[in-house]
């Protein structure tokens, strides 16, 4: 049990960590779009929470 779990957490952290770059990206564009779905779906963003 334990031989999977340390195996299975490290590539999940590595995943994160390496996908939090560009779907920053990808989520910043679609906010931008201005495509009133596409905002509803990724959120406000930064600026939207006041």
């Amino acid at each position: 049990m334990a031989t999977g779990l340390l195996p299975g957490g490290s590539v999940a952290a590595l995943t994160v960590l390496a996908l939090t770059g560009p779907i920053s990206t990808i989520i910043a564009a679609v906010r931008a779009s201005g495509v009133r779905a596409a905002v509803w779906f990724t959120g406000p963003g930064p600026a939207g929470r006041a």
